[in-house]
């Protein structure tokens, strides 16, 4: 690693841990919203970095060429995929059913665009609305730290262990995933 790319990953470290920090003290200080805001963020970019590692299309890269990749396929990527190598999440925090649909990672996306989307529309629903904030707040913080530990878990493996990455799982999600983000683009699939 050149010197460069060393500044770049410590530059990285250091906003995701800002990142962390801001959601604790927004939380802390009940600005639930700012906290759901960034965790979402979070939730997002980890979510993309263990596509990376696992070599499924709707990673990073889609992004690099232009390529929008809801969250909820990036859900239903890993969903495939751990359900296909139940192997290689043996030793995970996260069940499959983490990712599952209805699972408590998609609830809590459901429950966040609810939020959002619905924050202003009815004066008599708004305080209910600010008191589930608090919650999802909440939630999504452990969530976040979840998923930050799934990546680091991933990616030391990847590193250490590449085979494991590789293993045989019979049906390939990879492919499906693939098929299915680029039918979702408008795009050919083979």
């Amino acid at each position: 690693m050149d010197v460069d790319e060393k500044e770049r990953k410590q530059e990285q470290v250091k906003m995701h841990r800002s990142a962390i920090d801001c959601i604790d003290s927004a939380i802390a200080n009940g600005f639930y919203l700012e906290a759901i805001f960034q965790e979402y963020a979070a939730m997002e970019g980890r979510l993309e970095v263990i596509c990376g590692i696992l070599g499924m299309p709707c990673n990073k890269e889609a992004g690099k060429k232009g390529i929008f990749v809801p969250i909820s396929n990036r859900r239903k990527c890993i969903e495939g995929f751990f359900n296909n190598c139940p192997k290689l999440f043996e030793r995970s925090k996260l069940s499959a059913s983490f990712f599952s649909k209805d699972g408590p990672l998609d609830n809590w996306i459901a429950q966040r665009n609810d939020l959002i989307h619905s924050l202003l529309k009815d004066e008599v629903q708004y305080s209910n609305r600010m008191k589930n904030a608090h919650k999802l707040a909440l939630d999504g913080r452990q969530f976040t730290s979840r998923l930050y530990n799934e990546a680091k878990r991933l990616n030391r493996l990847s590193k250490g262990h590449p085979e494991q990455l590789a293993i045989e799982c019979g049906k390939c999600s990879i492919r499906d995933c693939e098929k299915g983000v680029l039918k979702r683009m408008g795009e050919k699939t083979k």
